[in-house]
Protein backbone atom coordinates (compact mmCIF):
# COMPACT_ATOMS: atom_id res chain seq x y z
CA UNK A 1 0.00 0.00 0.00
CA UNK A 2 1.56 3.52 -0.97
CA UNK A 3 1.01 6.39 1.20
CA UNK A 4 -0.04 9.62 -0.71
CA UNK A 5 3.07 12.56 -0.15
CA UNK A 6 2.01 14.95 2.33
CA UNK A 7 1.40 18.72 1.42
CA UNK A 8 5.51 19.67 3.45
CA UNK A 9 6.73 16.99 0.42
CA UNK A 10 4.77 18.46 -2.24
CA UNK A 11 6.26 21.83 -1.39
CA UNK A 12 9.62 20.55 -1.37
CA UNK A 13 8.81 18.61 -4.67
CA UNK A 14 7.57 22.10 -6.09
CA UNK A 15 10.54 23.91 -4.89
CA UNK A 16 12.71 21.66 -6.62
CA UNK A 17 11.11 21.53 -9.83
CA UNK A 18 10.83 25.75 -9.90
CA UNK A 19 15.00 25.55 -9.73
CA UNK A 20 15.55 23.09 -12.26
CA UNK A 21 13.01 25.01 -14.72
CA UNK A 22 15.06 28.04 -13.39
CA UNK A 23 18.51 26.50 -14.61
CA UNK A 24 17.01 25.31 -17.69
CA UNK A 25 15.63 28.59 -18.83
CA UNK A 26 19.08 30.14 -17.87
CA UNK A 27 20.59 27.38 -20.41
CA UNK A 28 18.07 28.09 -23.06
CA UNK A 29 18.94 31.99 -22.84
CA UNK A 30 22.44 31.39 -22.96
CA UNK A 31 21.95 28.66 -26.09
CA UNK A 32 20.01 31.26 -27.65
CA UNK A 33 22.51 33.98 -27.25
CA UNK A 34 25.63 31.68 -28.38
CA UNK A 35 22.64 31.06 -31.77
CA UNK A 36 22.48 34.38 -32.13
CA UNK A 37 25.86 35.33 -32.80
CA UNK A 38 27.00 32.24 -34.51
CA UNK A 39 24.30 33.65 -36.70
CA UNK A 40 25.66 36.85 -37.05
CA UNK A 41 29.16 35.89 -37.06
CA UNK A 42 28.33 33.61 -40.40
CA UNK A 43 25.88 36.25 -41.71
CA UNK A 44 28.41 38.79 -41.64
CA UNK A 45 30.85 39.02 -44.94
CA UNK A 46 33.25 40.85 -43.42
CA UNK A 47 34.10 37.77 -41.13
CA UNK A 48 34.41 35.61 -44.11
CA UNK A 49 37.06 34.22 -45.30
CA UNK A 50 37.54 33.20 -49.24
CA UNK A 51 39.52 29.72 -49.84
CA UNK A 52 41.57 28.88 -52.51
CA UNK A 53 38.55 27.02 -54.47
CA UNK A 54 36.70 30.17 -54.28
CA UNK A 55 34.04 29.18 -51.47
CA UNK A 56 33.72 31.47 -48.45
CA UNK A 57 33.28 30.56 -44.82
CA UNK A 58 33.69 31.71 -41.35
CA UNK A 59 36.90 30.63 -39.34
CA UNK A 60 36.73 27.61 -37.04
CA UNK A 61 38.42 29.10 -34.83
CA UNK A 62 35.94 32.06 -34.57
CA UNK A 63 33.25 29.69 -34.04
CA UNK A 64 34.67 27.27 -31.95
CA UNK A 65 35.55 30.34 -29.36
CA UNK A 66 32.06 31.61 -30.05
CA UNK A 67 30.25 28.13 -28.45
CA UNK A 68 33.52 27.90 -25.98
CA UNK A 69 32.33 31.07 -24.18
CA UNK A 70 30.12 30.93 -21.40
Amino acid sequence: MTTEPGIDELRELNTENEGVIRVLRRQRDIAEMKLAKIEDLVNTPRERVIAQDGTSAVPLEKLLALLAER
